[in-house]
């Protein structure tokens, strides 16, 4: 039979993973591909490293700022003595009063500017953050591949698409909205409210009383609206319809059956699933003693097929966006428990869950998406 050639990195890169690991031999018409990325966004070290320029400008500006205050009142002191003639140190000549005023006067000028300048450099700071938090934002964010994984097609590739509609009571306005014209809406406002208005009309002519006895010996004594609706056997259209409440986030679940045929497709099996576990799960961002997490790895999974010898997107089956892994469960005894010499399990079943990073709109499945990271790809979700 003819090979099965693989695009990209499937030949090149020694970390991809295929299982059966045959498969670039026999021929296997179909395949799963799962590509495990790394999003590089806005530098985390660069962030801690603005944030730590700031908190140490905070601190001169709240601590030294504060003996820079208490430098100025002590200073104004001196002015108020000066002026005033008060104090154990009275000045002796008008000339020596002059010159105490300017002194002190040049050093509160002093630490005036010292001050200014502190809170100006800590503004500066603030603003170097911002502009590289926004500088970061605006930037695309760009995926470093890390591994590739090759399966078999599973069992049962199943799309599921949730979009969330609600009923909801319109009323008066719905009734307006249906062309059912003033009159009727007013009607049905008015029947809708009737319990309301008899209930405030009971009240303001003595509550419980006369009033009140009336009211439920006409209505039967249970709730107002109830007993109107229940008496004139009638009810208000509440002219429901459905409302948009938004749309869901797509999961996909896959369940594959590996069953190794010898110590090499069991090491392969092994790294299959240590690779899957290890890149949905997160990690410690670097330096920052266990204190931050890192976000776990990205998935983009792929449907190809058989073309002309190679392997090539199934364009018969909707692409998927960039996922998250969600769960890894693995399954040593698929069949019951049954093991090679070593130890090491016959048939293990990889059931896993995947969730997309974006929603799914009319434009993505028309090839239009004109958001997101597939802005213009024109690939069809």
């Amino acid at each position: 039979m003819a090979r099965a050639e693989f695009t990209d990195e499937f030949e090149e890169t020694s970390s991809t993973l295929i299982f059966p690991q045959d498969m670039e031999e026999q021929f296997y018409p179909e395949s799963i591909k799962f590509g495990i990325y790394e999003r590089q966004g806005p530098s985390y070290s660069k962030l801690k490293e603005n944030v730590t320029v700031i908190a140490d400008n905070v601190t001169s500006v709240t601590i030294d700022g504060g003996g820079l205050k208490e430098n100025i009142k002590e200073n104004q002191n001196l002015i108020d003595t000066a002026l005033g003639f008060v104090g154990p140190e009275r000045p002796q000549s008008t000339k020596k009063r002059e010159e105490l005023i300017a002194a002190a006067r040049a050093s509160n000028k002093n630490l005036e500017e010292q001050r200014t300048e502190d809170v100006n450099e800590l503004k500066s700071s603030g603003q170097v953050l911002l502009d590289d938090l926004t500088k970061l934002k605006k930037e695309k964010s760009v995926e470093h591949h890390i591994q590739s994984i090759y399966l078999n097609m599973p069992s049962s590739v199943v799309f599921n698409e949730s979009v969330g509609w609600q009923g909801a009571d319109l009323g008066v306005i719905g009734a307006l909205a249906n062309g059912a014209g003033g009159a009727a809406a007013l009607e049905n406002g008015l029947l809708s409210n009737a319990g309301s208005l008899l209930g405030g009309a009971a009240l303001a002519l003595g509550g419980g009383g006369i009033a009140g006895g009336i009211v439920g010996s006409v209505l039967g004594g249970g709730s107002l609206q109830s007993g109107i609706e229940s008496t004139f056997k009638i009810k208000a259209n509440p002219f429901k319809e459905q409302t948009f409440q938004g749309v869901e986030f797509r999961s996909f679940d896959f369940t594959f059956t590996l069953r190794a045929r010898s110590q090499s497709d069991v090491n392969m099996i092994q790294n299959i699933i240590t690779s899957f576990r290890t890149h949905s799960k997160p990690t410690f961002e670097k330096g920052t003693n266990g204190a931050v997490f890192a976000y776990p790895k990205e998935f983009r999974i792929e449907f190809l097929t058989i073309d002309d010898g190679a392997y090539e997107t199934n364009e018969y089956i909707p692409e998927i966006k960039y996922c998250v892994c969600t769960t890894v469960n693995t399954n040593f005894t698929g069949t019951g428990w049954k093991s090679f010499e070593g130890g090491a399990p016959v048939d293990i079943s990889l059931q896993l869950t995947f969730q997309e990073t974006e929603i799914i709109t009319g434009e993505d499945v028309m090839g239009n998406t004109e958001v997101g990271r597939y802005a213009d790809s024109g690939r069809r979700f």
